[in-house]
């Protein structure tokens, strides 16, 4: 069996609650951070956040709420949705998060800021209030990419 996909598997065993494509973002996130930093995955399924990151030598965090998207949609629409109550939750409890769309081999993250968030449009998409976050405020990029921004903000 190929090493990722026992990797994978053993993580998914491990935790609570883990998707398949959060247990390969996990692993990939975690080598390319390194081992300065620890990656602890949510176990509650109705968890606003995902992930939890933090630097170990300053104990500085910062916390993941990752979505795994369809390659067909990549820059197909001008924004990207977001259920409104996950908003309403990082001003409340997780004002450091960071927003990661995953998409094949391509992330768009967005630190969340109530400064920011609070100029994006609202409406309701499927009966759900969601909030459009536009393309060209997200910053896209590669798995090392990512893991750069998060570590700028947390070492």
């Amino acid at each position: 069996m190929d090493s990722f996909v026992k990797r994978t598997k053993e993580i998914t065993s491990k935790v609570g609650v883990i998707l398949p494509s959060e247990a390969k973002f996990k692993l990939m996130l975690k080598e390319q951070l390194g081992n300065n930093y620890k990656m602890i995955k949510s176990r509650w399924v109705y968890s606003p956040v995902d992930f939890l990151i933090f630097n170990k030598d300053n104990l500085k965090c910062i916390y993941i709420e990752q979505k795994r998207r369809n390659e067909k949609h990549n820059n197909k629409y001008k924004s990207i949705i977001v259920n409104h109550s996950k908003i309403v939750n990082c001003k409340r409890n997780y004002p450091n998060t960071l927003f990661v769309f995953e998409y094949d081999d391509v992330y768009k993250y967005i630190k969340y800021s109530d400064k920011i968030f609070d100029k994006f449009d609202g409406g309701t998409v499927l009966k759900q209030d969601v909030v459009f976050i536009p393309n060209d405020k997200i910053t896209s990029g590669s798995i090392e990419d990512l893991s750069k921004f998060i570590k700028k903000i947390i070492d």
